[in-house]
């Protein structure tokens, strides 16, 4: 900021001690001091009301603060007075996004990127709000534009790979859509053509083409190998990397491990981007010998901050999704580096040695599709700690409501128009059926208008589909009382709702992963809970088995009963015996690599 026409007459003159003001109101930002910063930041927006910047930042601080409904009218009349300043749309696109209103921050978006089409972080904010509404096709088109201007945007590019993901095809008339929304800004509909061209043909062989050039976005050259740790040590110390260490996949997949690791052998440190967060964070930090907290912004001072723990083996829980670390295990943080459970893919990156996999999550033959060398383990790649409040299972409800409801909790991101034309078919196989679908993004009733149009486009009225929003795990695993058969959304499969799903007697219909880098974890967590057939190899079969199954209630009624008590004798809840397996994988791999 610098003193100007934007200031009172009472300052004019009084440069320097605006100038000095706003440095000791950055300083305390940087200390975490945020209300004494927003206290100068206010001082000084009296004396300049017009200067953008002051305005962002005490919107920020209001949202640092947790003060959201101020931050909200902050922002907001920052964008409607310049909806091309970036930092302001973005900030207003995120309250409207934590006020549950995603298809109006994707309205907002929409607006600035008109303002200014050129502004890569605009192009990649709207594509975030376009996921987060369900949109992930149209997401693509907008991150592939941001990429265009910036292609070492770390964050839009792991965004961007994620999503691709999420998708078969990108359905003709979403790119229609785009281009409508867009006609009047001079050469957007252009770009936005040539993007969707590229993005034509998402076959695994471009996917994995993609994946493999996030190296050059980091900037960077493979750094050589730490040095292996002193031959005195008599533990392997193993360094878990995660901003998920939370009530989420991740965090569910460690719950059991972290604490069953024989510390006589393993020297366990977790590093997180925080302290506290969830009941699950306390949790893995009791459990947890070393919890290290990565503070900062500086890069290249984390990797510092991780290589002194000179750890033996470094696990990338993140993959390409928010948050993630991969910029810093292109660096090297230790001599073996291997990826598990965060991401369904290969990261990309030839710094990344293992990933930890089992042969029906990652068969021998989609070997090629990865940069790392799979790892594989004997009864699958992760274990699953059922929840101990989970509610009992309940009768299968269809004997009550005398029809079929067909059930999928799995974020509206993963459903796109593949998955909604599979689902339309099933519901059209089986007629009076419902469809029960839950996911935070239905808390916007926006969200459910559109998704009430695609399904409509699909054959499938309003009145046979209930949308249902956010609740906590165990209202969550309650709804499952409502759920007859779950249905897997293609071609991301489900992971943690799989899981959650079979301990509620819900099972899940799976169709056959075809399209790698993908880790086909659905697939691996039916066949380890001994349901492997519902799994099915085409869209034909997957209509007909839902038809058949959901014709045989005394049989469905039965596999619901004994589901919950199949799955806990399976493998895959026996957390112990599973962190037996990894610790082998991990002897075994650290072995081979102090003998080079």
């Amino acid at each position: 900021m610098n003193a100007s026409d934007s200031c009172s007459p009472l300052f004019a003159g009084a440069a320097a001690l605006l100038e000095k003001r706003f440095a000791q109101a950055t300083s305390l930002v940087s200390s975490g001091n945020y209300q004494q910063a927003l206290d100068i930041f206010q001082e000084l927006l009296a004396a300049c009301p017009h200067e953008y910047t002051l305005q962002n930042n005490c919107a920020w601080l209001f949202e640092k603060l947790g003060r959201y409904a101020e931050a909200e009218t902050a922002y907001r009349g920052l964008f409607e007075e310049m909806p091309g300043y970036a930092n302001g749309a973005l900030g207003y696109a995120r309250m409207l996004e934590q006020g549950k209103r995603y298809v109006a921050a994707v309205t907002a978006l929409r607006r600035s990127v008109a303002a200014d089409p050129v502004n890569p972080g605009l192009l990649s904010g709207l594509g975030n709000a376009l996921v987060m509404a369900g949109e992930a096709e149209a997401a693509l088109l907008w991150y592939g534009l941001s990429v265009e201007l910036d292609r070492h945007a770390r964050a839009t590019v792991s965004n961007l790979l994620y999503t691709l993901l999420m998708v078969r095809t990108i359905a003709p008339q979403v790119v229609a859509r785009e281009l409508d929304m867009c006609a009047a800004v001079p050469g957007l509909a252009v770009r936005i053509s040539r993007v969707a061209k590229q993005l034509h043909s998402l076959s695994g062989e471009f996917i994995a083409g993609m994946h493999r050039r996030f190296e050059e976005t980091c900037r960077i050259e493979t750094a050589p190998a730490p040095p292996l740790s002193p031959g005195t040590r008599k533990r392997i110390r193993i360094g878990y990397l995660s901003a998920d260490l939370y009530a989420h996949p991740v965090g569910y997949f460690l719950e059991g491990v972290i604490p069953a690791h024989d510390r006589n052998r393993f020297e366990i440190v977790v590093f997180s981007p925080y302290t506290e967060r969830d009941e699950l964070t306390a949790a893995l930090k009791r459990s947890a010998e070393h919890w290290v907290v990565l503070h900062g912004t500086d890069r290249l001072e984390i990797v510092r901050q991780i290589r002194a723990w000179q750890l033996d083996i470094a696990v990338d829980m993140a993959g390409h999704t928010g948050g993630n670390y991969l910029d810093l295990f292109a660096r090297r943080l230790a001599p073996l580096q291997i990826t598990w459970g965060g991401y369904p893919g290969s990261t990309g990156l030839e710094s990344m040695d293992h990933i930890l996999a089992d042969q029906v999550a990652l068969p021998p033959e989609d070997r090629p599709y990865y940069t790392e060398r799979p790892l594989y383990l004997p009864h699958g790649y992760v274990s699953f700690r059922p929840p101990a409040d989970a509610p009992l299972v309940g009768s299968l409800p269809a004997l009550t409501t005398g029809c079929i409801t067909f059930g999928s909790f799995n974020t509206v991101q993963k459903l796109n128009s593949s998955t909604l034309a599979l689902w339309g078919a099933v519901l059209r196989a089986l007629p009076g059926s419902r469809l029960f679908l839950k996911s935070k993004g239905f808390d916007d009733p926006l969200v459910c208008s559109a998704f009430l149009e695609k399904l409509a486009a699909e054959g499938v009225s309003s009145d046979r589909i209930l949308l249902e929003g956010y609740a906590p795990r165990r209202e969550l695993l309650a709804a499952y009382h409502q759920v007859d058969i779950a249905l897997d959304p293609v071609p991301y499969q489900g992971g943690v709702t799989v899981l959650e799903a079979l301990w509620m007697g819900v099972p899940t219909l799976v169709l056959r992963g075809k399209r790698p880098p993908f880790v086909r974890h659905a697939e691996s967590h039916l066949t380890q809970a001994g349901v492997a057939d519902w799994i099915v190899a085409s869209e034909d079969v997957y209509v007909a088995t839902a038809l058949a199954w959901g014709s045989n209630l005394a049989g469905l009624s039965t596999l619901r009963s004994r589901l919950r008590q199949q799955m806990a004798a399976s493998p895959i809840c026996d957390t112990v015996a599973f962190t037996r397996d990894l610790e082998a994988a991990f002897t075994q791999v650290w072995s081979e690599r102090s003998r080079h």
